[in-house]
């Protein structure tokens, strides 16, 4: 992306792995106010998980306080079924957070 070039609305997939790489490229993509958008596999439990796939599973609640610590306002959370894998559905959360 061209240095300098910011946007309203970024829209990711989920496999995200929430290191500090991942928070410093957001802050530098979106303006001020603007809106994040993405999906999380949710993780049994209150610890990060690699799952099967080589996904990684997040408690969703880590996720929210992720989201704040970085000075992110999360705007939605839902709970969804991802997709289906093997014909068992894969629960994860749906996040919209504004920065």
């Amino acid at each position: 992306m061209p240095a300098g070039e910011h946007f309203d609305e970024v829209v990711i997939d989920e496999g995200q792995d929430f290191q500090p790489a991942w928070k410093d490229a957001l802050l530098r993509w979106l303006r001020p106010g603007g809106r994040l958008a993405f999906s999380v596999e949710a993780a049994e439990g209150e610890a990060v998980q690699l799952g099967e796939g080589l996904r990684y599973r997040h408690p969703p609640a880590h996720v929210a306080a992720l989201l704040a610590a970085a000075g992110f306002t999360v705007e939605a959370r839902e709970d969804a079924v991802l997709r289906r894998e093997r014909g068992a559905p894969v629960k994860g959360a749906l996040f919209v957070a504004r920065r």
